[in-house]
């Protein structure tokens, strides 16, 4: 899905929030079928997305691919 957000906003503030919201809302709907496996072999990584998502305003933590990288989207 493309969209245009500079002919939707002004400013580039207004963008910028538009992109974290795109983005966000991405991410949410999306999810990683390579966490479980990844988790099962390295118990350790949901330790670790315990922690981020425990984060005060975390509104999603993941396991980038296959691993080793945890993100959180606060």
């Amino acid at each position: 899905m493309l969209i245009a957000i500079g002919s939707l906003y002004g400013s580039r503030d207004e963008e910028a929030k538009a992109r974290e919201v795109l983005t966000r809302a991405y991410a949410l709907s999306r999810d990683n079928d390579l966490e479980a496996p990844a988790a099962k072999l390295v118990p350790e990584i949901s330790d670790v997305l315990a922690a981020l998502a425990a984060l005060e305003d975390v509104s999603l933590a993941r396991l980038s691919g296959s691993g080793p990288t945890c993100f959180a989207l606060l």
